[in-house]
């Protein structure tokens, strides 16, 4: 099986993260090229969305409520995770997001399965 890459490049307890990126707001999106709603939480230290940092719910931890992260906040991480530039790139003309930062919980992180073909 192949060995895969670490694509953990920083992570930080969900508190440290707050600290240092601003309020959390827990919110919907939508976006035309992906189809569906989606959860995702902005830290911002202004109103100006363009200085946000978007954090993505993994797969395993699922959406959360506000009550739901208040009460589970001491188990949560954040991580940022290294973005293909190429993929980036693609994306951005596309309109579609790139995940860059997970919420999960402390020690837990789904990269997806890997799949063997030999």
């Amino acid at each position: 099986m192949a060995q895969k890459e670490n694509r953990i490049i920083n992570s930080w307890s969900f508190l440290a993260f707050a600290g240092e990126f601003g309020k959390v707001i827990n919110r919907q999106h939508w976006t035309p090229s992906e189809g569906a709603p989606f959860e995702t939480l902005s830290f911002r230290e202004s109103k100006d969305t363009t200085k946000a940092k978007y954090v993505h719910f993994s797969k395993q931890l699922g959406e959360l409520s506000n009550k739901e992260l208040k009460d589970q906040m001491s188990d949560l991480q954040v991580v940022e995770l290294k973005v293909d530039p190429e993929v980036l790139a693609s994306r951005a003309e596309k309109g579609q997001q790139l995940e860059t930062y997970k919420l999960c919980k402390k020690g837990q992180i789904d990269f997806g399965e890997e799949i063997d073909l030999f």
